[in-house]
């Protein structure tokens, strides 16, 4: 998520107040790895973002992967995610199709 907004240029504020969801809830996302966001959070984020709500509710931990594959390169994408500035056009182009 902190990708997404940032590739958009969006403080943390910005971004709750765009998809309408509390600035905490947004806050607990980005900084806790354990916390599992409400299922309204994960679809205000991805009607927002333009992304399928069913990989976002994957990756949000809500939904299980029955795709061994897509976990796999989610995880590898994740694990080596960096900001997105320094992101190459391959890696702007995977994160887009997710």
């Amino acid at each position: 998520m902190q990708l997404a907004r940032r590739a958009r240029k969006l403080t943390l504020d910005q971004f709750a107040e765009k998809v309408d969801v509390d600035l905490v809830e947004l806050l607990k996302i980005e900084k806790d790895e354990q916390y599992t966001p409400a299922m309204r959070t994960v679809h205000q984020i991805a009607e927002f973002l333009k992304i399928p709500e069913k990989r976002l509710m994957v990756l949000a931990g809500l939904l299980r992967v029955k795709d061994a594959q897509f976990q796999k390169a989610a995880l590898k994408f994740a694990a080596s995610s960096e900001p997105v500035e320094k992101l190459s056009q391959e890696n702007m182009r995977l994160w887009r199709s997710m």
